[in-house]
């Protein structure tokens, strides 16, 4: 039988030594990393390992090359941006023209009209909290839709709108188009089943009690704001 030999401390010194030569790491004393004083403990994994004095990172470049950052795909404004959807653009459409048929103007400035033909400035709130006597009927309709305050109050309860900026005060509007049933045929085009359906909201479209277009134009018009934003 042969007998086994446990190698004795000077194995294990010699083969610390040769180890910490080649493929353990090196280590420099810290005052936050004090030596170990355990003769036989070894060398903490504190720096990259070194092979024959050279770090591996220098071994690993030299055989596979330097690291090179991924190739991640570059964004550009063509992928940015999203693209308006034939619906979404007959829905702006008919907004502008609704802006222009209730106020007279198809720009920014619609948004801040009063009833009567004045303007405010201040949009956190509706201007009016009482109605405006001008022309035959009093009225507390503002803003390029002419929404009055009782039904921005309404729209505000449901969290349809926070103040009375455009753009609170065009999702009023869509809000009302949706609550008649009408958003669907916007959203096709079909004004002859949309306007219809909006008369006793907005009388000054066409064939409303207050008409200011007939319906030929207002085709016109909104087929023109459709194809101004090609």
């Amino acid at each position: 039988m042969t007998a086994f030999v446990r190698p004795g401390p000077v194995c294990f010194e010699r083969d610390r030594e040769l180890l910490a030569k080649s493929v353990l790491p090196t280590w420099n004393p810290s005052p936050g990393n004090p030596p170990s004083t355990d003769p036989h403990r070894p060398a903490p994994f504190m720096e990259p390992a070194s092979s024959f004095g050279r770090p591996w990172s220098s071994l690993a470049t030299e055989k596979f090359g330097p690291l090179q950052e991924p190739a991640w795909p570059q964004k550009t404004e063509q992928n940015q941006s999203t693209k308006t959807s034939p619906a979404e653009k007959n829905v702006q459409a008919f907004l502008r023209l609704l802006r222009y048929i209730e106020t007279g103007k198809d720009d920014a400035g619609a948004y801040y009209v009063l009833y009567g033909g004045g303007t405010f400035k201040d949009d956190s709130t509706h201007p009016l909290k009482k109605p405006i006597h001008k022309g035959k009927y009093p009225s507390s309709s503002a803003g390029a839709y002419q929404i009055n305050h009782d039904t921005w109050e309404t729209e505000l309860n449901k969290g349809v709108a926070n103040d009375f900026t455009p753009a609170s005060q065009d999702a009023m509007a869509i809000d009302l188009i949706r609550r008649k049933k009408a958003l669907q045929d916007i959203e096709a085009g079909d004004l002859d089943k949309a306007i219809p359906k909006l008369r006793n909201t907005w009388s000054s479209l066409p064939g409303g009690s207050q008409e200011r277009i007939k319906m030929p134009e207002a085709k016109s018009m909104f087929k023109g704001y459709v194809d101004a934003q090609k």
